[in-house]
């Protein structure tokens, strides 16, 4: 879309001009498109890259996602299998929780789980439980989820 208008006047004599209708009309539209875009896009952008940084910090904290089987024994792989399939049925993504992989053998019956939101910067450092999942899941003797406690 041009602004500018060719116009030619009495004596042939050929000037531009800006038209203020083109401006008015046109210039909004691509304004209007960019505040849509980033209305939409940043907010994702920004949410996928405070996970990320939660991921890393967890890491660091050397947890592993609960998903994750490269790091699972066969002595650990039932007990696992548990601990996912009770936060799947709570309606929770097991994608999202994190724990102590040592903290997983057969004699231990408690075992904590951190949720990513623990991790997000706005809430590193705070006690508790600021992001209200993270939680311990207690197992008995075959393995099987008995209770939890929320963290608080």
């Amino acid at each position: 879309m041009s602004f500018w208008i060719h116009k030619t006047d009495k004596n042939g004599k050929g000037y531009y001009y800006l038209s203020s209708a083109h401006l008015v009309l046109g210039l909004p539209v691509p304004i209007i498109i960019v505040g849509i875009m980033v209305s939409f896009v940043l907010p994702k952008f920004l949410d996928s890259h405070r996970i990320v940084l939660a991921k890393v910090q967890a890491e660091k904290m050397g947890l592993t996602v609960l998903t994750d089987n490269s790091k699972i024994n066969t002595d650990q792989k039932q007990i696992i299998g548990n601990l996912r399939g009770y936060i799947s049925e709570n309606h929770l993504d097991p994608k999202y929780f994190y724990i102590d992989i040592k903290q997983i053998n057969p004699k231990n019956n408690s075992f904590d789980l951190w949720h990513i939101s623990a991790f997000f910067p706005e809430n590193r450092g705070m006690k508790g439980n600021p992001g209200g999942l993270c939680r311990t899941l207690y197992t008995d003797s075959s393995g099987h989820i008995i209770n939890q406690l929320l963290w608080k």
